[in-house]
């Protein structure tokens, strides 16, 4: 794997751990299953990709992946997040649990369509931090390495490279099957 796909897979890691109250880790007994891991994979990405647009277009060529299909890319995997949002909220609640009751509970009792604007926003700007331009070329080859995937696989290929990622991990622990 190269060292793109590891930053990439590492922002993955990251962004799982972002929501506001996620800077309390998940306890061991809080795992993630890999359906929840894979909704909430489903619906970051499309955040992802537009981060990744937004701060790479200014310093790749004007025909590089990020340009030309990075955008078809995040319409793509758009489609998917109606049907991933029930497993992504299963993930984003695990994470505001135990170590503050107050967040899951604030969180548990947002009408859906608060959260989801709200849960989008802050992906949105913890990518756009976390995404750095001397990367951008390496992520743009990456990127149009994958592409040719279907998007669920795309998405599936993630959640599996997190779920390598996360062993041993004592934030992301992903349930046995």
């Amino acid at each position: 794997m190269t060292k793109a796909a590891f930053h990439l897979a590492g922002a993955l890691t990251f962004a799982a751990l972002i929501l506001p109250s996620a800077a309390q880790a998940a306890t061991a007994t809080q795992c993630m299953t890999k359906p929840e891991l894979r909704g909430m994979v489903a619906y970051m990405m499309p955040s992802v990709v537009d981060s990744i647009i937004e701060k790479c277009k200014a310093t790749l060529p004007a025909d590089s992946f990020v340009a030309t299909r990075a955008p078809e890319l995040s319409r793509e995997l758009a489609k998917g997040q109606p049907a991933a949002w029930p497993m992504a909220k299963r993930a984003f609640m695990k994470f505001g649990g135990d170590d503050d009751k107050g967040a899951a509970a604030m969180l548990e009792a947002m009408p859906e369509a608060a959260m989801r604007p709200l849960v989008e926003n802050v992906l949105t700007q913890e990518f756009s931090g976390m995404i750095k331009t001397k990367d951008c070329k390496d992520v743009d080859a990456v990127l149009g390495t994958l592409v040719p995937l279907p998007a669920i696989s795309f998405v599936d290929l993630f959640t599996e490279v997190l779920i390598i990622g996360a062993r041993g991990d004592k934030e992301l622990t992903i349930c046995e099957a």
